[in-house]
């Protein structure tokens, strides 16, 4: 099964952190599925990093790429249909970058995996 992971869900999973829930990591490690980042959340990662908002355990070009590769997780690509859903996505979050990773969910029909209660607000597929 297809899965599309949200930002926070990354950076637990490639951390360790230890709040990681195991249903989540289950599915990320689960060969069968195939797990895709938007190219949005890397653009978020790399932007509060460079702000000084998030810290990593490696350098942006060492985890990041390597990451990727190590967990077998596909890049999702924004394309104009994305953000032209966006465009009418109702405002109950007001962040960009997921409002944009709702959009790609909700238009690439993948279930999208968070912890962000706000989410719920959207048609998302669980």
């Amino acid at each position: 099964m297809n899965y599309l992971i949200d930002t926070n869900i990354f950076i637990w999973f490639i951390q360790g952190n230890e709040n990681f829930p195991d249903k989540y990591k289950n599915i990320i490690e689960n060969r069968d599925n195939k797990i895709f980042l938007s190219i949005a959340s890397i653009w978020e990662i790399a932007i509060k990093h460079s702000l000084g908002k998030l810290e990593l355990k490696k350098t942006f070009k060492e985890l990041i790429p390597g990451s990727l590769i190590a967990n077998d997780i596909n890049i999702l690509q924004l394309e104009i249909k994305h953000i032209e859903y966006g465009i009418n996505l109702p405002f109950f979050h007001k962040d960009p970058f997921d409002r944009i990773i709702i959009s790609q969910s909700i238009v690439e029909n993948i279930p999208l995996i968070y912890t962000d209660e706000i989410f719920n607000s959207y048609p998302l597929i669980k």
